[in-house]
């Protein structure tokens, strides 16, 4: 998602130690949890059809570190790979991972949002688990455009070069029409608006003081 965005800095520490725990917590869960690795992504805190109800507290944060499957686990590290070392020397390590942190807690209380409302008005919710760093990865977008707007960034699909805060408001409008019009399912999409909306708010936060 990136044109040469790490330079001659290489990685920092707070993105290389992310991107550690995020591939440790995948490859060490498949071999020790197998299956019971969905434990730590996160539920509804609602009943199944079984009468059980998977939630538990700790799911708000681990959910952060888990990942489906080796596609979802790359594309997000390519985010923070390319995206983060930039931020994080601009920020500096300890904002760079409080961002990174409230964003993905953002996330998950904005899928709980959206749940409550399907129950609320539809009664129904969702039976899928949330995981992955996308809420996150999305907070880390959003701050790197308002940060640097005009840095030219480039998707992998398609290959468009665009301005940073260009594809931060293509990808909102995206995940905003996507969760409104219940196109592909199984994404929590306004999981990644929350965060991205976290990481936007605390940049701007950041530089008016």
């Amino acid at each position: 998602m990136n044109q040469a965005l790490l330079g001659g800095g290489g990685l920092t520490e707070v993105v290389k130690n992310l991107l550690i725990i995020n591939v440790l917590m995948y490859l060490g869960t498949m071999v020790v949890m197998g299956d019971e690795r969905v434990m730590l992504g996160l539920f509804y805190p609602i009943e199944n059809q079984l009468g059980e109800n998977p939630f538990a507290p700790y799911q708000i944060a681990t959910h952060m570190f888990m990942h489906a499957d080796f596609g979802h686990l790359l594309m997000n590290m390519l985010g923070i790979f390319f995206l983060g070392p930039q931020l994080e020397s601009n920020l500096g390590s300890k904002r760079f991972l409080l961002l990174y942190v409230l964003s993905g807690l953002a996330g998950a209380l904005g899928w709980f949002a959206a749940e409550f409302y399907e129950l609320r008005h539809y009664d129904r919710a969702s039976a899928q688990v949330v995981w992955g760093a996308s809420g996150a990865v999305f907070g880390v977008l959003a701050a790197f455009g308002a940060m640097f707007p005009h840095q030219r960034l480039m998707l992998i699909f398609p290959p468009i070069p665009m301005k940073a805060w260009v594809l931060v408001a293509v990808l909102a409008v995206f995940e905003l029409t996507s969760g409104i019009s219940g196109r592909m399912t199984g994404i929590a999409h306004y999981a990644h608006l929350a965060g991205g909306l976290m990481g936007f708010l605390m940049v701007m936060y950041w530089q008016r003081r």
